[in-house]
């Protein structure tokens, strides 16, 4: 698979690639350290006797492909990998695998659903033995960090207005991002956070949840109120047309959601509020804690 490496041409474009990653990483090791990155980043073979974290591997291999990391991971630990290893590589090929080098967004999708699955299984198998262990390993992920995680990366790009940002990988993942909804705990999606005015600065898991996830529902409502004068691009709005149609095929929406994009509905004039959802606002507005 590497044969490649060995060519001229592709080493020297390789090289001119090295010096900004060579800056990212070169704090905190040894000149020797560094060189063997490099050199495993020029070939894709970790030499003897040096050892590179799989997650490390992964990132910098030279086929960022899903058949390319297969082979990078079954090829180059013959004995294994450590379980601290193994839970760092778990998050690179799932949260971050859009930090792997040179690897295109639709191998990003491609390689995120090949280790995670289509939708949130809780518990599931790692989809193949790692070098020569003789099992497949467990993956086990909190579906609040999963969901988290999405909420931010989308919510930067929606955010974007300048188009510095490309559409995150997750941007094409609605099936899942709605499948980890009904797995996240009721104490990350508070009504009583949610209009408490705290979430500019966040200091809790779940006003840090409710800070990431408000805007991307406000953005959904306005796209659906005016679409032709929304200032997000089309791809944006078909995201946040998808988002909705996973959304409310949720059974149950966690904890106070449901409620919670209710209001925002409100807010943003896509709904008319009930006489008692009037009432009780109007009492939220006074202060009055019977308005929540």
């Amino acid at each position: 698979m590497l044969e490649f490496t060995e060519d001229p041409e592709w080493q020297r474009k390789r090289e001119a690639a090295w010096g900004p990653i060579e800056d990212h990483i070169k704090e905190g090791l040894t000149r020797r350290r560094v060189k063997q990155f490099k050199q495993y980043f020029l070939t894709g073979r970790i030499p003897d006797g040096v050892h590179i974290t799989p997650a490390n591997a992964v990132e910098h291999f030279p086929v960022p492909t899903l058949d390319g990391i297969r082979y990078c991971l079954q090829s180059n630990y013959s004995r294994g990998v450590s379980d601290e290893e193994y839970g760092v590589l778990v998050r690179q090929l799932s949260v971050n695998v859009d930090k792997i080098y040179g690897m295109s967004r639709k191998d990003q999708i491609d390689l995120f659903t090949y280790v995670m699955g289509e939708r949130f299984q809780g518990v599931q198998d790692f989809p193949f033995t790692i070098g020569g262990e003789k099992r497949q390993r467990k993956i086990r992920y909190a579906p609040e960090k999963l969901l988290r995680s999405a909420h931010r990366k989308i919510e930067a790009w929606l955010f974007d207005e300048g188009g510095f940002c490309q559409a995150p990988f997750w941007a094409s993942l609605t099936k899942y991002m709605g499948s980890l909804l009904p797995n996240v705990g009721k104490e990350h999606f508070q009504y009583k956070l949610f209009v408490s005015g705290n979430l500019k600065s966040p200091k809790s898991e779940p006003e840090l949840m409710l800070s990431i996830t408000c805007p991307i529902l406000r953005w959904m409502e306005k796209a659906k109120k005016d679409t032709e004068n929304c200032p997000l691009d089309d791809e944006k709005k078909s995201f946040l047309a998808d988002f909705r149609k996973e959304l409310k095929a949720v059974e149950k929406l966690p904890g106070d959601l449901e409620k919670i994009w209710r209001e925002i509905q409100i807010q943003e004039g896509t709904v008319t509020p009930g006489a008692i959802e009037n009432f009780r606002r109007r009492l939220r507005q006074k202060g009055d804690p019977n308005g929540q």
